[in-house]
């Protein structure tokens, strides 16, 4: 699980001791537009390309091959990933895996060049790589468009190792076996790599979701692509889980998905059934989509998934949030893997259990400097006062949490 992300000059968050962000099974992200939430998201997609081997250059601005867009950049770019007068960020990941923290910290120049300028990977108490350890009082400086990567030397190898990697990409996915290498090095960059490429970001499309789909599709896409097939594969206690819960959403009740075979083209599309007749998916709508598809998602997340979601209340009754609530809430616990959305309604934030909301993450901006800053809102002192409150919806509608921060 991702259990931490500290920023530093990364975009709207300047000082790292009002930009961490602590994570848990179930974190939801308020504040008002434009208060840094989407910046935090952005992180986790950067920190994703990366970790899928792509050049600091690429995941800042896009990467096409063949004429199509294979990854989509990061909103606003290299220009616009540094606080403004800033020429490097730094953000610093936190992981639980396998019973061990393992921390990684990346700083990226923008000018003038767009490349990794320092990267180190600790676990626990034991530093693995540095770009940045001394060699007979010296450090390690960039060279050429290069990084020297050293390695603890209180590991049981040789002393000081030291490899020459490209600074046009993350370390993490550069590092190969060598001679005078503890396994152990290997061992730690492979967890983080995986952690971070694995994320799912969210991006539901409903009328991607309408369509048929091949048959033998196995996952759904983040656009909520291939979700018919997805269906039609789920073993029947899945498949009755999530008749359950669109029970609750819909009027009238829904009593059971069926699917329909396009045998000509190895395609297929579903239907629910409601009241005696059966409703395609193309007639479905929007928001029915939406909550399906995070429903799927949820139900069929490997453990140890990280998914992010926006928003995820888009299209949803006030008097069905609470449907939401429980999902994102009770999912992730039971199935070992991680949410982490953002949100802009009071009243999913009122059905959340105490334990929750304390880990809600708040954001807003500092009026001194216009820098973004966050806070857990447990950690708030006057979080008591909201977590006893029969009104909460009604607190957070009218801007308390930001008078609180």
């Amino acid at each position: 699980m991702i259990a931490q992300l500290r920023f530093s000059a990364w975009k709207s968050f300047v000082d790292p001791k009002r930009s961490t962000l602590p994570f848990h099974a179930t974190t939801l992200l308020v504040g008002p537009n434009a208060s840094g939430k989407s910046n935090a998201l952005d992180a986790l997609q950067f920190l994703q390309g990366l970790a899928q081997d792509l050049t600091v250059e690429e995941v800042l601005r896009g990467r096409w091959e063949g004429g199509r867009q294979t990854w989509p950049g990061i909103r606003g770019g290299d220009a616009e990933a540094v606080w403004l007068g800033a020429s490097e960020f730094q953000i610093d990941t936190d992981i639980h895996r396998d019973g061990a923290l393992l921390r990684h910290e990346i700083r990226i120049s923008t000018l003038p060049r767009v490349e990794v300028v320092a990267e180190r990977l600790w676990r626990g108490e034991t530093l693995l790589f540095d770009t940045n350890m001394l060699v007979a009082g010296r450090p390690w400086a960039q060279r050429d468009g290069t990084l020297l990567v050293g390695y603890e030397p209180s590991l049981p190898r040789a002393p000081h190792p030291a490899v020459r990697l490209r600074a046009s990409r993350a370390v993490l996915v550069q590092l190969q076996s060598e001679p005078d290498m503890h396994e152990s090095v290997l061992v730690g960059a492979q967890a983080v790599r995986d952690e971070l490429r694995n994320l799912i970001r969210l991006d539901l499309q409903p009328h991607l979701m309408r369509s048929p789909a091949p048959v033998h599709a196995s996952r759904m896409g983040a656009a909520g692509e291939n979700i018919a097939a997805v269906l039609h594969g789920l073993s029947p206690r899945l498949r009755d889980d999530l008749v359950d819960w669109l029970s609750e959403l819909c009027a009238p009740q829904i009593e059971g998905i069926h699917f329909v075979n396009v045998p000509e083209v190895r395609e297929v599309y579903f239907q629910l059934a409601e009241g005696g007749r059966r409703v395609s998916s193309r007639s479905l709508s929007d928001g029915t989509l939406r909550f399906l598809g995070i429903l799927v998602a949820l139900l069929t997340a490997p453990a140890g998934t990280t998914i992010v979601i926006e928003e995820p209340d888009v299209g949803l009754h006030p008097s069905r949030v609470h449907l939401l609530a429980a999902l994102l809430e009770r999912l992730p616990n039971r199935h070992s893997f991680q949410v982490i959305a953002s949100t802009h309604s009071p009243a999913l934030l009122a059905h959340l259990s105490d334990e929750a909301l304390a880990n809600v993450l708040a954001f807003g901006r500092d009026p001194a400097t216009g820098a973004s800053v966050v806070a857990r809102v447990g950690d708030l002192p006057a979080f008591p006062a909201l977590r006893s409150s029969g009104q909460r919806d009604h607190l957070i509608a009218t801007g308390w949490l930001e008078r609180a921060l």
